[in-house]
């Protein structure tokens, strides 16, 4: 081949693969810089251990701390935490989209909170299963910014 021709291409390959390369590298950086971490505060609260088939409930409280308003997406409730516990209810009432192949189950809601506002989103539940049940709990906006909160529960038979 042409010493030309294979300096031309050699060139070219080049070229277009440090463009691939700064692309992802500047598109990543302006994923990060957008996403931030999100603007609100979770909490759950619930007891850390309870009899089976005792009804409970499990309040997830969110706090828009910022001066805009903050539009919640859904609850996804991952592990194995679901597993021990049947829902009773939920309020508000909300739909609700197991997604077993991934591990987790959605609670989908579409809360809008003011600045400063509070809203608190309660799981009425029921024991079925005796042992230690525990799971990440995502608090999600609709473009999937996210809290993550861990819970765990132990479930005793007396």
């Amino acid at each position: 081949m042409n010493r030309g021709l294979v300096v031309l291409v050699t060139a070219v390959v080049t070229f277009a693969l440090t463009t691939v390369f700064w692309g992802i590298v500047v598109g990543a950086l302006y994923f990060w810089s957008e996403a931030g971490e999100p603007e609100f505060v979770v909490s759950i609260d619930a007891p850390t251990e309870v009899e089976l088939g005792e009804t409970f409930t499990l309040a997830i409280e969110v706090l828009n701390p910022t001066d805009g308003t903050l539009e919640l997406g859904g609850i996804d409730i991952y592990d194995s935490f679901l597993d021990g516990f049947s829902v009773v209810s939920t309020d508000p009432p909300v739909s609700r989209s197991p997604m077993a192949i991934f591990g987790f189950e959605t609670f989908e809601t579409s809360e809008t909170l003011d600045p400063k506002e509070t809203h608190t989103f309660t799981l009425t539940l029921n024991p079925v299963k005796v042992g230690t049940w525990k799971g990440d709990f995502d608090i999600c906006t609709p473009s999937e910014h996210f809290v993550t909160s861990v819970f765990t529960i132990v479930v005793i038979d007396e």
